[in-house]
């Protein structure tokens, strides 16, 4: 606890104080009277709440007087003030002040070691905290106020007592931590700060291996009609496969390959969602960082789907090309009509579906063929 000034020194002083600043505001014009008044009153004001030890508002009153009426005896009055409510760096400022302001002929010798009594007890209830910071460009608060960015070029002097230190820096973790300080030591203190864990997205399930289509079985031999004069055995040759199961493999390969190329539009927009949400992140938001992993993770299974999409239609398309090979594209339109119809190809794009509720699992995209 910082002890109080002597009330009776003290008041005594700040109405010899008062006096002085009397003399010298003497002589003004007419026009300064009303200031020179309200100064007057202000000061009596803190006379009687210095005497009650009323250090605050002591304070208020002296700082409101020497508004009006600047005179550098005051400061004594002002030091004093702050000294008693533990504001040692405005007491030292304040006293200082007084003493290359104040002519020093019209300083009392009784004063003059009063304040240099006060200026070296200001100093015996110093220490000094040495931060050493791991890395540049932290931010260092003492007590809710800046002191500076890492690195600190030389140690902070405080009051002697605890202080709280707080160290940030964006993509660490944030340090703080209550330090006691003692008179007349200096007080270490190493900071290494931790980079923020991000945790990995969950790993992503490739999606179902797509069935194949069923291997298209030759149609029956044609039984060679009945012999016909001139007895001459006529067979029909094989005509080769339909061109209905080409046109579905090719409509199979070309769904196949707009599915893969929605999927990856769909992830190259994910992928712009993630580096905007980064963005956010790196600034600050916390919520931007947590909307990151979610899209880092759709972006991840709309990567899959679309690699699985193409890998599948490039097959289908390489079954479509060789069965053009095997193709009798010379069919007329009765054997078309005749020929059974082909399977029916549709692809469908939408939320994947959890395979116990059925209910949708949240942002991912799942291709389907059905026939």
């Amino acid at each position: 606890m910082i002890h109080n000034i002597p009330r009776r020194s003290s008041s005594w002083y700040a109405a010899a104080l008062f006096a002085g600043a009397i003399l010298a505001a003497s002589g003004g014009v007419a026009a300064q009277e009303g200031v020179e008044a309200e100064a007057r009153a202000r000061f009596d004001q803190g006379v009687e709440l210095f005497r009650a030890e009323d250090w605050e508002g002591a304070l208020h009153q002296f700082t409101t007087s020497f508004d009006l009426v600047p005179n550098p005896s005051l400061r004594y009055n002002i030091g004093v003030c702050h000294y008693n409510l533990g504001q040692l760096d405005q007491a030292e400022f304040q006293l200082r002040l007084y003493l290359e302001e104040v002519d020093p002929s019209r300083i009392p010798d009784n004063l003059r070691a009063d304040v240099e009594r006060i200026l070296a007890a200001i100093d015996a209830r110093r220490g000094t905290l040495d931060i050493r910071i791991s890395l540049e460009g932290a931010t260092v608060r003492i007590d809710d106020a800046d002191v500076g960015v890492s690195p600190l070029p030389h140690p902070i002097v405080l009051p002697d007592g605890p202080h709280r230190v707080a160290v940030t820096l964006e993509g660490y973790q944030p340090f703080e931590r209550e330090v006691e300080i003692s008179p007349g030591t200096t007080r270490p203190l190493d900071v290494v700060l931790v980079p923020l864990a991000v945790e990995p997205p969950p790993p992503v399930e490739p999606p179902p291996p797509v069935e194949p289509p069923p291997p298209v079985e030759p149609p029956p031999p044609v039984e060679p009609p009945p012999p016909v004069e001139p007895p001459l055995v006529v067979e029909d040759e094989d005509d080769g496969i339909s061109p209905a199961w080409w046109k579905t493999l090719a409509n199979v390969a070309g769904a196949l390959a707009v599915g893969g190329a929605i999927t990856g539009g769909l992830e190259l927009w994910k992928e712009s969602q993630f580096e905007t949400a980064v963005d956010d992140c790196r600034r600050g938001i916390p919520s931007a960082c947590s909307e990151g992993y979610d899209i880092a993770s759709d972006g991840e299974a709309l990567g899959a789907t679309t690699t699985a999409l193409l890998i599948v239609a490039g097959v289908t398309a390489a079954v479509a090309v060789t069965l053009v090979f095997f193709t009798d594209f010379d069919d007329d339109e009765e054997e078309a009509a005749d020929a059974p119809a082909p399977p029916a190809v549709s692809v469908g794009f939408g939320p994947a579906l959890d395979p116990v509720s059925g209910s949708a699992s949240g942002g991912f995209f799942e291709t389907t063929i059905r026939f």
